[in-house]
């Protein structure tokens, strides 16, 4: 997820509730305290095409490990920005 700025990025949190390995940029605000700096996927330089794409390698690479940490960020995602969590 390439970017310069976000807020709470949605798109983030929908793809880590499927369990889906993810890549975002260490932009201001939003993916870092999302994926607990680094814990439940890998965060890249923001605007730096060579970063994201040596990002994406390594999670290729490194897939049983990707799919290690998506499991981890969609069972912390279930616990934290589930429905249960939204009505407390």
């Amino acid at each position: 997820m390439p970017s310069r700025y976000e807020g709470f990025p949605n798109a983030l949190v929908e793809a880590m509730a499927c369990g889906t390995p993810v890549i975002a940029s260490d932009c201001p605000s939003g993916p870092r305290e999302i994926l607990a700096d680094g814990k439940f996927g890998e965060l890249v330089v923001p605007g730096d095409p060579v970063a994201l794409a040596d990002a994406i390698e390594r999670a290729e690479r490194h897939s049983e490990q990707a799919r290690q940490t998506a499991e981890h960020a969609r069972q912390y995602v279930e616990t934290h920005y589930g429905i249960e969590s939204g009505i407390e």
